[in-house]
């Protein structure tokens, strides 16, 4: 596969006295989609903040040839971006002015383009729903990072809140900026997403259960151990993804 954009490697997590992660070792690559997925409380959000850097993990967390946590904000914010799960700007910001920071209002057009967002741009961020909220902070994202090459994409539940048009037209960019050489890493609760993804990654209870292509891992073996429940999921030629659950 090709060349490894960031890895965890037996990374251990502690929220106060709460193992979050458990010893877990992945690698994501350029040019490709990693889907995590589990239940509430597997660790997926965390999984993400320390491939971000939120964590001191003991050197366990690589973004290239660096250690994210004891890398300055300023050299980090060209190599990565992170979308979380919750976003909010209390200041009165038009989209456009949103989606510069960290870029400039030329990238910040271009990616709202790229979003359909344009006839936004002057609006104030306030007026707009949650989930076009999501869809700003998106393009802010895809701003910071406008030349995809060798630079990680972190997505925290992206396409919660969001219709089936607009949740489409993220997990498709998404894949745009992986297919330009760039890597994506999102945690995700729908698991027809992560079929569609390059690789899967379950978590439960703070452990990797299992990590693979989406239809060697989505079996009901390994889902009845993380969900408790065996789901099946399938995918035909057309590519048409189907999820099943055992009776």
């Amino acid at each position: 596969m090709a060349n490894a954009i960031a890895s965890l490697c037996d990374t251990t997590v502690y929220l106060g006295k709460h193992q979050a992660l458990s010893h877990i070792t992945l690698t994501a690559h350029a040019g490709e989609v990693l889907a995590i997925t589990g239940p509430n409380g597997a660790g997926k959000s965390t999984l993400l903040r320390a491939l971000a850097g939120d964590f001191k993990t003991n050197d366990t967390v690589r973004l290239g040839k660096v250690d994210p946590a004891h890398t300055p904000a300023a050299t980090l914010a060209p190599q990565r971006a992170f979308l979380e799960q919750s976003t909010s700007c209390t200041w009165n910001f038009t989209v456009r002015e949103v989606v510069a920071l960290g870029s400039s209002l030329d990238q910040a057009d271009c990616a709202l383009a790229s979003l359909h967002l344009g006839s936004f741009a002057q609006r104030p961020l306030g007026e707009l729903s949650g989930g076009e909220q999501r869809m700003v902070h998106f393009a802010r994202c895809l701003a910071q990072l406008h030349e995809p090459a060798g630079k990680l994409l972190l997505l925290d539940e992206p396409t919660s809140s969001l219709d089936y048009r607009r949740a489409q037209l993220i997990f498709n960019s998404a894949k745009t900026f992986a297919q330009a050489g760039g890597t994506v890493v999102m945690a995700v609760h729908n698991l027809s997403e992560a079929a569609q993804s390059n690789r899967v990654a379950v978590l439960a209870e703070g452990r990797l259960v299992a990590i693979g292509k989406p239809m060697e891992v989505l079996t009901p073996a390994v889902t009845k151990q993380a969900w408790g429940v065996g789901i099946s999921v399938m995918r035909d030629a057309t590519g048409r993804v189907t999820v099943t659950t055992e009776s």
